[in-house]
């Protein structure tokens, strides 16, 4: 009874741990809800499961659940909890972004960055809470330590650590032309925009600009033969540096205008995407099927090993996977002269006839021989080493089969008992080898009679 009882709590626990898992993956509760710190916690035991690199991931992962509740939440009784939940996300990225040794540090950069860029654009910075304009001062701070490279973690550590407070406006974040929270209606003062002057943009004389990067940021853009559009399509206010150019945005977008001069020399000459994707030059995989591609050699010729098969890649290899995943379909290209391909496999000695005679294209080591396809009539010809000493020298089907040696049955043309030889061969044969003439053992006077008894 009792290890019933503790079999059903270990499945009760159990079940609960998985729907508890199950839960924090989804994040069904919204903040300012009863079970939104459950959840929470569960999700904080997942979260932190990997290596720092997975842990980063799983962080910003919440950061953007979270910015998606507020979201949600704005106007409602629960924004409030919202913007906290935010908050404590946005905390535990960045420390888990400052765990990182300093490559991955500038792998997971961008990523990093986004992830903040867009938190700290759904709060506003003359917010009603202190929480709110405090995390807005904190995400702009956070932003600006990258304006020189990449952070020491110290640094994160400590501007996290910062309680939260008032922010004193200061002539360059916000002059006496601008309102304490004033908000732009073109776009938000974030990112590099967020320590200007109006200065800076709208000079001495207040001039009206036209809203757009170009209007002051003309003389930035590279050579000639950079991207004509809006800069605003690959960049943000958080630096030049984190472009990630959305390919989708842009109709009829054609890979070449922009990328002729990536391909390498004598590289495949047709549209970027047949192995690209839009977001990396790396991990490029081709499309044989959508470029109706089957002629391998047109693109593979210089691929082949020395004294290679001179035929289609096709015939053993597979389209999209690697070289070495071969299978040689022998009977799509009629391979039935085993030995032009194969003269050089065959042992010391071997039957000099095809292959196939013995072996299938499945494997060397699956053999049968089949005597009746090779025509072998002539046993003796390759199994004249086989035999044991003073063993019958006749032909071995007349005791053999091509089954196998054994069982063996040797067919007398008669009797073997024939003249009360009582099955002793020796009686009939003193010389061994077996004779066929009645005459080597009768006189030929000696009458017909049939003495086989």
């Amino acid at each position: 009874m009792i290890r019933k009882l503790i079999v059903i709590v270990i499945l009760i626990v159990f079940l609960v741990a998985a729907g508890a898992f199950a839960v924090s993956a989804v994040s069904p509760v919204l903040p300012g809800s009863s079970l939104f710190g459950v959840q929470s916690a569960l999700e904080q035991l997942a979260a932190k499961r990997g290596k720092p690199e997975q842990v980063l991931s799983n962080q910003l992962g919440l950061v953007e659940t979270r910015t998606t509740q507020l979201q949600l939440l704005r106007g409602t009784m629960t924004e409030t909890g919202a913007i906290e939940a935010l908050g404590k996300a946005v905390d535990r990225a960045s420390l888990a972004y400052a765990q990182l040794e300093t490559q991955s540090m500038s792998d997971y950069k961008d990523a990093f960055l986004t992830s903040m860029t867009r938190a700290r654009a759904t709060l506003r910075r003359n917010g009603v809470t202190l929480a709110e304009r405090w995390l807005y001062e904190k995400l702009s701070r956070l932003s600006a330590l990258f304006k020189d490279g990449i952070p020491t973690s110290d640094a994160i550590k400590a501007l996290i650590a910062l309680p939260p407070q008032e922010v004193t406006p200061t002539a360059s974040q916000n002059p006496t032309t601008e309102p304490v929270g004033y908000q732009h209606a073109s776009f938000d003062l974030s990112g590099g925009h967020a320590n200007l002057t109006c200065e800076n943009c709208h000079g001495k004389d207040n001039q009206t600009l036209t809203p757009g990067c170009a209007t002051c940021h003309a003389d930035r853009r590279p050579a000639e033969d950079h991207f004509s559009t809006e800069c605003e399509r690959c960049h943000t206010p958080a630096g030049w540096s984190q472009a990630a150019f959305d390919h989708a945005s842009v109709p009829n977008l054609v890979c070449a205008d922009c990328h002729a001069d990536r391909a390498p020399e004598g590289h495949y000459p047709l549209a970027c995407q047949t192995c690209h994707t839009p977001g990396s030059w790396a991990g490029a995989k081709f499309n044989h099927a959508a470029e109706l591609a089957v002629n391998c050699q047109g693109c593979h010729a210089s691929t082949a090993p020395a004294n290679h098969w001179a035929l289609q890649c096709s015939t053993c290899h597979i389209a999209g996977d690697q070289w070495s995943q071969v299978s040689f379909n022998h009977s799509a290209v009629d391979a039935s002269n085993c030995a032009s391909c194969h003269s050089s496999a065959a042992p010391t000695s071997h039957y000099a006839g095809q292959c196939s005679a013995c072996h299938n294209p499945a494997g060397w080591n699956q053999v049968s021989f089949n005597h009746a396809a090779a025509g072998a009539t002539d046993c003796v010809g390759c199994h004249a080493g086989n035999a044991p000493s003073n063993h019958y020298d006749m032909q071995c089907s007349t005791c053999h089969n091509t089954s196998g040696w054994l069982p063996a049955d040797f067919k007398h043309e008669f009797n073997i008992n024939h003249n009360g030889a009582n099955g002793v061969c020796s009686t009939c044969h003193p010389a061994g080898p077996p004779e066929t003439d009645c005459r080597a053992c009768h006189d030929s006077k000696e009458g017909g009679e049939d003495d086989d008894d």
